[in-house]
């Protein structure tokens, strides 16, 4: 999995975030070892990341 090149920001700093923040991503070799149950849950996960973004651009008048 990808990790993320960004520092961590101490609490209370607010910085922008974006998907590839918060996604998470699986090399071709991994995916295809990941079971059916596993590669729906991954697809779930994602779409709930997009969505709390989406509201949290809502809440900030960023969209």
């Amino acid at each position: 999995m990808a990790s993320n090149s960004r520092p961590f920001s101490p609490a209370g700093a607010l910085e922008r975030v974006t998907f590839e923040d918060v996604a998470v991503d699986f090399s071709a070799e991994e995916w295809s070892v990941l079971e059916g149950w596993q590669k729906e849950l991954h697809r779930d996960v994602m779409l709930q990341n997009y969505a709390l973004l989406l509201s949290l651009g809502e809440a900030w008048g960023a969209l």
